[in-house]
């Protein structure tokens, strides 16, 4: 059997996403946990070979970062295309076996499958994928499910609920090896009313999986510093030292 490969693509709307998008592929920007690129993957095609698609100037620097192949399908018998800038944790991706396809949603093409002699011509202009990909000879048909985002104000807007997502899809509390020292406290939301815990229930709140707190290995919360799970779930990597005077409002991610 063949590998199973996706190709995640950009297409001729990078542009709205600048100033962030001159420097990176827009599937490298982050909204939730994850970058665009890790949570299409990681929630929908996790033993899949990854490709990319991206303008031809930034190609070097994402393949050295990457290790993928970054405008190359050279060897790929089919493939399933994904565009970049669809918002994984919004959204139902279509699976990577079927019959050869594309799929448009609001007159952008959000995904297709093809064939190796379908896709022979796409990856000679990389800058110019999105208007060849239009141009393949399949059946189109319109799709729903899906969210895509079109400028940077767009991430920002729905950054607060795609934590909270990610949160429940990557995030077990009950696996949290972090610290909360005594003297820091960890507020949260109980039917109407608020109520506010010291370190020792809040670490065995959180241990029992109670309250949508994680701490990575490493990670500790100093006296003086508050944790409020009022609005949302807070995750905080490995490694990380919170520091007084702190207050930190979930919905909140911060990466190791």
């Amino acid at each position: 059997m063949s590998q199973k490969t996706v190709v995640i693509f950009e297409d001729n709307l990078a542009s709205n996403l600048n100033p962030l998008a001159l420097t990176r592929p827009v599937f490298e920007l982050m909204c939730g946990m994850k970058k665009i690129w890790e949570n299409i993957i990681n929630r929908f095609y996790p033993d899949a070979e990854v490709r990319f698609i991206c303008r031809s100037y930034l190609k070097d620097v994402f393949q050295q970062k990457t290790q993928a192949k970054v405008n190359d399908l050279s060897g790929v018998e089919e493939a399933l295309f994904i565009n970049g800038r669809i918002l994984a944790a919004f959204s139902q991706l279509p699976p990577l076996e079927g019959n050869s396809e594309i799929g448009v949603q609001d007159e952008n093409i959000v995904c297709a499958r093809l064939k190796a002699d379908e896709m022979s011509k796409l990856a000679n202009d990389p800058d110019a994928f999105a208007e060849n990909l239009a141009g393949v000879d399949v059946p189109k048909g319109e799709v729903t499910g899906i969210k895509m985002f079109s400028y940077l104000w767009e991430l920002i807007s729905y950054n607060s609920e795609a934590i909270g997502k990610d949160f429940e899809f990557y995030a077990d509390p009950k696996d949290s090896k972090g610290i909360i020292d005594n003297g820091a406290f960890v507020r949260v939301a109980e039917g109407d009313d608020e109520v506010s815990y010291g370190a020792a229930e809040a670490m065995e709140l959180m241990k029992d999986g109670k309250i949508p707190l994680y701490l990575g290995e490493g990670a500790r919360i100093n006296p003086n510093v508050t944790l409020d799970l009022t609005e949302g779930p807070i995750y905080i990597g490995s490694h990380i030292d919170v520091r007084p005077p702190t207050l930190i409002d979930g919905p909140c991610c911060m990466i190791d």
